[in-house]
C-alpha cells in the first residue's frame, strides 16, 4: 500500500515533497511547469543525489518505450490526412488540411483518452451493447471514425511508426532497472493506466509515495482517487 501524506494548503508543498526525496528516487508531478519549478527550489539545497524530477507524462514514458518510433505533433496530422477518404472529409467538412488541425487534434485526443481510461475501442462498434439508443446517422458515424483509426493504424506501420493511441499497453509496461522511491506530488487525478502504473510498480518491490494538498481524508488511498473537498 502507498504512503500517504496530507499538506495543508498553507504549507509549501515543495517543501514538505523534498523531505522525501532519496537517492535514488523520482518525484512525479502534474505537469512539466510544476517539476521544473520544484527542480529550481531544490537545488539550492541539492546535496548529489539521484533524484529526478519529471513530469507525470515523463514518467510514463520511462515506462514504456514503444517497438516503433513514435510519431510527433504535426507528423501526427499529417498521417491522418493522408488516410482520410473524400467521403471523410467531406461528411467532417475538411477540405484543406488546415481544417484538420482542429479536427484531427480532437480525434487523436479523444482516442489517447480511452486507452489512458483503458476502455477498448470496441466499446464504440455499433454491435457493442450500450446503456443509450443511437440513431443510425449516430452508428454510422461511429462507424467511420473507427474506419478511420484503423486506416491510420495500418498507414503508419507501414511506415514504420506508431502512435501513444496504440502502444500505451498495461501488458507493454516496463520498470527502471532499480526498484526505489517514487514521489507522485500533488495528482489530483489517477487515470486508469497511472493507477495501474502504480499498483505495477509496488509489485516490483518500488516505494510508492503520494503527497496530497488538502484536507485530512480528501484522498481515497484504494482507490486512488480525490475526495470532494468542502471549504467552509
Amino acid at each position: 500500500m502507498p504512503q500517504l501524506y496530507y499538506v495543508d494548503f498553507s504549507q509549501d508543498l515543495s517543501q514538505h515533497a523534498f523531505r522525501h526525496v532519496a537517492d535514488p528516487s523520482y518525484l512525479v508531478f502534474p505537469s512539466r511547469v510544476a517539476a521544473q519549478s520544484a527542480w529550481r527550489s531544490f537545488l539550492p539545497g541539492w546535496q548529489l543525489q539521484n533524484a529526478q524530477f519529471l513530469s507525470m507524462e515523463e514518467f510514463r514514458g520511462l515506462l514504456f518505450v514503444p517497438s516503433l518510433p513514435e510519431l510527433q505533433d504535426e507528423k501526427r496530422l499529417l498521417c491522418l490526412w493522408q488516410v482520410l477518404s473524400k467521403d471523410d472529409r467531406e461528411a467532417f467538412n475538411l477540405y484543406r488540411y488546415q481544417d484538420i488541425i482542429s479536427w484531427g487534434g480532437r480525434f487523436l485526443d479523444f482516442f489517447v483518452e480511452m486507452q489512458d481510461e483503458l476502455e477498448s475501442v470496441e466499446y464504440l462498434a455499433p454491435e457493442a451493447p450500450l446503456e443509450i439508443a443511437m440513431r443510425e446517422w449516430q452508428e454510422e458515424h461511429l462507424t467511420r471514425i473507427l474506419d478511420i483509426r484503423q486506416r491510420y493504424l495500418d498507414f503508419i506501420t507501414r511506415q514504420g511508426f506508431t502512435d501513444k493511441m496504440f502502444y500505451l499497453q498495461p501488458e507493454a509496461m516496463r520498470s527502471p532497472d532499480t526498484p526505489c522511491r517514487v514521489v507522485f506530488v500533488n495528482q489530483y487525478y489517477f487515470s486508469a493506466l497511472e493507477k495501474r502504473i502504480v499498483r505495477h510498480l509496488e509489485e516490483q518491490g518500488f516505494e510508492i509515495i503520494i503527497i496530497h494538498q488538502g484536507p485530512q481524508d480528501s484522498f481515497d488511498l484504494d482507490t486512488l482517487t480525490s475526495r470532494e473537498v468542502r471549504l467552509e
